[in-house]
């Protein structure tokens, strides 16, 4: 009798084992596996939770984390103001720093320049498509021979514009500067009448401005001798010459 109840006994807890175990795991073998993905890691840091006693140093650290062969990314704090800042560290090959250390200012560096190919860069509500690129020697510049501004714009301190535009040109021109400071040449065109010193309007001119003319007719070129720039100021050229009415000159003057 005792034996029979040590085998019933037996019996059920196989049961009830084979039951747990049943609910269990099969169940769990039935479900679809869950994918399986490689670890990933991201690609952009912040400078401020590297170590180093300046900027410089942070900044430095964060790079040397960088994977060089995707685009980096470091973000400069704008608490990072008040921080030693160090030596400036330029961007590593592929990196790109986002700089808010300037109030009101993001500034953007990269090894390689910024290019908004076709894109819009934003100042307050003044837009203004185009690209902005280095050059592959990575000299800066603005537009390209493959996306060049026809217009450019640029601010004043009285908040006016000053644009500067090649609508005609039919081909690739270059617009070459020396090695020294030089202004814009502003022209006019003047008609002499029997009375003299007249004075010419000139846009732009000033008392300190440098003035040349040269005739343009038979007459005035027979009394060029005689005939002279006599004084300057704000936007007036005043020319003496013969009381000879109908003689023409051009005349080319810069500010300075």
């Amino acid at each position: 009798m005792e034996k029979a109840k040590k085998k019933i006994s037996w019996l059920a807890a196989s049961v009830i084992i084979f039951f747990a175990v049943w609910f269990l795991f099969v169940p769990m073998a039935l479900q679809s596996p869950a994918p399986v993905h490689a670890q990933e890691s991201s690609n952009t840091f912040r400078a401020l939770q590297f170590s180093g006693q300046d900027v410089g140093t942070k900044i430095t650290n964060a790079q040397a984390q960088c994977n060089t062969s995707f685009t980096c990314v470091i973000v400069i704090d704008a608490i990072l103001a008040g921080w030693p800042q160090g030596s400036a560290v330029t961007p590593c090959t592929g990196c790109i720093q986002i700089d808010y250390r300037t109030f009101g200012t993001v500034v953007f560096s990269t090894s390689g320049g910024v290019s908004l190919l076709g894109g819009t860069v934003q100042v307050q509500s003044i837009s203004t498509s185009g690209n902005i690129a280095n050059s592959n020697a990575g000299i800066p510049h603005i537009g390209s021979a493959l996306l060049p501004f026809r217009d450019l714009f640029l601010g004043t301190a009285t908040n006016t514009s000053v644009k500067f535009q090649a609508t005609s040109a039919t081909a690739n021109r270059i617009a070459n500067f020396p090695d020294a400071n030089s202004d814009a040449v502003m022209m006019a065109s003047f008609t002499s009448s029997a009375a003299s010193p007249e004075n010419v309007s000139v846009q732009g001119m000033t008392a300190s401005g440098h003035c040349s003319f040269t005739a343009t007719n038979a007459s005035a070129a027979a009394n060029l001798a005689s005939t002279f720039i006599s004084s300057k100021a704000a936007g007036i050229v005043q020319i003496t010459h013969p009381l000879i009415s109908a003689m023409t000159f051009d005349i080319f003057c810069t500010a300075d």
